[in-house]
């Protein structure tokens, strides 16, 4: 079973990587055809080793069964599913965004040299997660070497998975989407900045935009003409009179959106408790590489999106912050509404400040 990334992880040393979404994954559970997924539970565990004769088998997931329950066992409302065509478990958490990693354990026989004899199993344990580095490996030539960390020694693979292991935080979100809304309102900028230029063309200005934040006295005689208008001149052609306040309008939104840069990038999701609860923090969406001297607002630093506001009941929210959440929830997914913010997806906004 293979997943095309929609979604990538950008670490704090700039490198990619593509994570598997939870939306895909329950997708892929959901239209199982040939049984291939099934809940890592005790249960699931016990029914193989009743079944199978074959004593390499029961051993094999009997210790990747208490490898995979151990792994996730501080993790509230974590589930793992195993995949039999990929041999390895994906774990992740309902409410979560991507899939936070995978587990693994490799067998390999050993014989005796003499004899031929099998003498015993060595079992290692891997760990692959997007919060993982592992610096023994180019993160390019060795992309999942580089997110993975294996052992030998079950304590210590166990320890790894603790490490690794944990829910989305509305850090880990943004480096998931704050390229992607970049690119968003780029392409929003260049649809506002079409609708000028074929307005300025329609009356005949002739100039045409490039930059995110023209004005309108940028082009002499559109300013000419509205300060004429603002005096109380009429105009003879009332198409012209109608286009000019139009492109006010336009122009007025494309200065707005060309240089909306600072946001509140908002997480709701549910806690432990059940409670539907909300994490923002400001940031940059539009230039996040221009905040390096700022270690909060910083991509590379540690310290990126550790001082906003978390685990917020949404009826304690900013009354301000509330209501422009309660009008993106109603858009769809991937629109901008002016004076209010952006939509990505049902449980993440990017809402104006």
């Amino acid at each position: 079973m293979e997943f095309r990334n929609s979604m990538f992880y950008e670490d704090i040393n700039g490198n990619k990587y593509g994570v598997i979404t939870v939306a895909q994954l329950e997708r892929s559970i959901k239209q199982d055809k040939f049984n291939d997924w099934d809940e890592v539970t005790q249960d699931f565990i016990d029914s193989i080793v009743k079944v199978d004769s074959d004593p390499n088998v029961t051993e094999y997931f009997t210790k990747f069964g208490r490898f995979v329950l151990d792994s996730i066992a501080h993790i509230p409302d974590a589930k793992a599913v195993y995949h039999s065509g990929n041999g390895c478990a994906y774990v992740y958490v309902p409410n979560d965004v991507f899939v936070i990693g995978e587990l693994v354990v490799n067998a390999r026989e050993v014989f005796d040299s003499t004899t031929g004899a099998h003498t015993q199993t060595d079992y290692t344990y891997k760990v692959e997660s997007p919060f993982i580095c592992n610096k023994r490996f180019c993160p390019y030539n060795s992309r999942t070497e580089y997110r993975t960390v294996a052992s030998k020694r079950y304590e210590k693979a166990v320890s790894n998975a603790r490490k690794y292991l944990r829910p989305n935080t509305l850090a880990d979100i943004v480096r998931c989407t704050f390229r992607d809304l970049a690119t968003e309102f780029g392409k929003i900028v260049d649809n506002q900045r079409d609708k000028v230029n074929k307005l300025c063309k329609t009356m005949g200005a002739g100039k045409v935009l490039y930059g995110r934040t023209d004005l309108a006295d940028e082009i002499p005689i559109l300013a000419e003409m509205m300060r004429m208008q603002d005096q109380g001149v009429k105009f003879l052609d009332p198409v012209l009179a109608d286009n000019l306040s139009k492109y006010r309008e336009e122009i007025a939104l494309l200065v707005e959106v060309g240089a909306q840069d600072e946001m509140y990038a908002c997480f709701i999701r549910d806690n432990n408790r059940g409670e539907t609860v909300v994490d923002y923090h400001d940031v940059k969406v539009q230039s996040p590489y221009s905040a390096l001297d700022t270690p909060t607002l910083d991509p590379y630093n540690t310290k990126f999106l550790t001082d906003g506001s978390y685990n917020i009941p949404v009826e304690k929210l900013d009354e301000d912050l509330s209501n422009k959440m309660a009008s993106l929830s109603i858009v769809d997914n991937g629109e901008f509404v002016r004076g209010v913010g952006y939509k990505y997806t049902e449980n993440i906004y990017y809402v104006t400040k």
